[in-house]
């Protein structure tokens, strides 16, 4: 068993901490995308291809690579909603052996009335808990520990 002294004494459950925090975050997204029909996963999907701009539409590997899945675990979830009607594959316009995703007007119409309510979720979850100054501490501090987490190489690759 691995405890605190096997660290120098400075592991102080910070980790746990952040983990135990994005599982009610998720927690709390999964219960708002829920009200629209969709999940979590799937709004995330149908986000990165609003975020493209008109006409709404990426190739599935750029998807992919946007949201760190699999190829394998995107096209479940782009089957589940195309079946829903949010979003179409469609061969390429110029590369007819490639296949693009493009949301439908439902799926731009999801993304406009969920959007808010999940980042209003996310107000109210970090203004119960923080005061505006230290929100901006957290917030400041968070970006420092990624930039540092997405700069490295990753652990036992060194």
């Amino acid at each position: 068993m691995v405890n605190a002294g096997d660290h120098g004494g400075s592991l102080d459950g910070t980790s746990r901490k952040i983990a135990r925090i994005a599982l009610s975050i998720n927690t709390e997204a999964e219960t708002v995308f829920s009200r629209f029909g969709v999940t979590h996963g799937g709004f995330q999907v149908l986000a990165s291809l609003y975020r493209a701009g008109p006409p709404y539409r990426r190739s599935p590997s750029r998807v992919a690579r946007g949201l760190m899945l699999s190829g394998a675990g995107l096209t479940g979830r782009m089957d589940q909603l195309e079946r829903t009607g949010l979003l179409r594959r469609r061969r390429d316009r110029e590369d007819r052996r490639a296949v693009v995703v493009e949301l439908s007007h439902a799926g731009r119409s999801l993304v406009r009335a969920a959007f808010p309510v999940f980042v209003a979720s996310h107000v109210r979850m970090l203004s119960q808990a923080l005061e505006p100054e230290q929100q901006s501490a957290l917030s400041a501090l968070l970006r420092t520990v990624l930039q540092q987490i997405e700069s490295s190489e990753p652990l036992g690759r060194a």
